[in-house]
């Protein structure tokens, strides 16, 4: 049981790794700035044997590019999940860098360390605990605009141990729209 809020939770959590950042790869230095900022949020529905609920996620980031083929910075991850039978919390923060091997095609690599808490209402059981996370992938910055563009993209967890995960999955598929600043 514990797994499938989990499933539910993760699927919101990967909602809202949808980022949304302030900047774009082709900044030059001295024509604009070289910050990133942004983020994700994610809400989701859930329903089943172990009752109706909701949960609701946030994904903040901060970032520099230190190049034009180079990102680097700062992202976290909050996220809330309630129901008539259960409640959970999860809160993560790392690193992450992306590398453009092209001008719209990147290598993504993220380490986040999660804290969560979760309690099952009808055993009144609580458990409390970490892990850690090290995301790597792949995405495409699809143009929209001068400076906007669609991110598609997916991340593989490779510390993912299906036994004991909190996560239901090492997979997060990623879909989200940079803005520049």
């Amino acid at each position: 049981m514990k797994k499938l809020y989990c499933v539910v939770f993760a699927w919101a959590a990967g909602a809202a790794s949808a980022q949304v950042a302030v900047s774009s790869p082709t900044v030059r230095a001295g024509k604009e700035s070289r910050w990133t900022f942004g983020g994700g949020i994610g809400i989701g529905l859930s329903g089943g044997s172990s009752g109706y609920g909701t949960s609701i996620s946030i994904s903040p980031r901060v970032g520099y590019l230190a190049s034009p083929e180079l990102e680097a910075g700062l992202m976290g991850s909050a996220g809330w999940a309630s129901g008539k039978n259960y409640s959970h919390s999860m809160y993560g923060l790392g690193p992450f860098a992306n590398y453009y091997v092209l001008p719209n095609l990147f290598l993504h690599a993220d380490y986040r360390h999660y804290f969560y808490n979760w309690k099952n209402k009808v055993y009144d059981y609580k458990t409390d605990g970490d892990e850690g996370t090290l995301n790597l992938g792949a995405g495409y910055n699809v143009r929209l605009g001068n400076k906007a563009a669609l991110q598609v993209g997916a991340y593989y967890n490779v510390l993912y141990k299906k036994d004991s995960s909190i996560f239901g999955s090492g997979f997060t598929p990623v879909f989200g729209v940079v803005f520049g600043i």
